[in-house]
């Protein structure tokens, strides 16, 4: 084993990616290290740090221990993925923050108040971010959040542009 450190991802002890957990190993030198971060705390350091011999390893490569190298080695790679991952995983945070304001202010409309035009202000806004998010059936994702049939989607899109388009002539 060479000392440099490869990391690869890892879903370890139980913790997947959809219970807000990400994961990541690597190795440094005869090590096999594994970190796990809270997604929801981008930037912020791991919540726990394993370092075990690695299997490929043989003990004459770590019959010395956990050298203080090594641990400065270690403790480079944890800095390195907690920055990537706050890039990744900032975003993603932002965008699940959002739709849970978004999902708050349309909750009244969903459960029977009559359209108005916040309503449709809001309408645009949500199909403008969740193509700007990359979804590729904005319509049917907005039908489903609010409990709508497509077609009503469609038709309520078309007036909020209409009147979007009116506002901003109007001004």
């Amino acid at each position: 084993m060479d000392g440099s450190a490869q990391q690869r991802p890892a879903q370890r002890d139980g913790l997947p990616d959809d219970a807000g957990y990400v994961s990541r190993e690597w190795t440094v030198g005869p090590w096999l290290v594994s970190a796990t971060w809270l997604a929801s705390l981008p930037g912020s350091g791991p919540v726990r740090v394993a370092i075990e011999p690695h299997p490929e390893a043989s003990p004459e490569e770590f019959r010395r221990g956990l050298t203080s190298g090594a641990l400065r080695g270690i403790e480079g790679e944890v800095v390195k993925a907690t920055t990537e991952l706050a890039g990744q995983l900032a975003p993603a945070v932002q965008a699940v923050a959002i739709l849970a304001m978004w999902r708050d202010a349309m909750r009244p409309y969903k459960d029977g108040k009559p359209v108005d035009a916040n309503y449709y202000t809001l309408l645009l806004g949500g199909y403008d971010g969740l193509t700007k998010g990359g979804d590729k059936t904005p319509v049917q994702s907005l039908a489903a959040l609010l409990g709508r049939k497509p077609e009503t989607i469609r038709t309520q899109l078309k007036k909020a542009r209409k009147l979007a388009a009116d506002q901003t002539e109007g001004n």
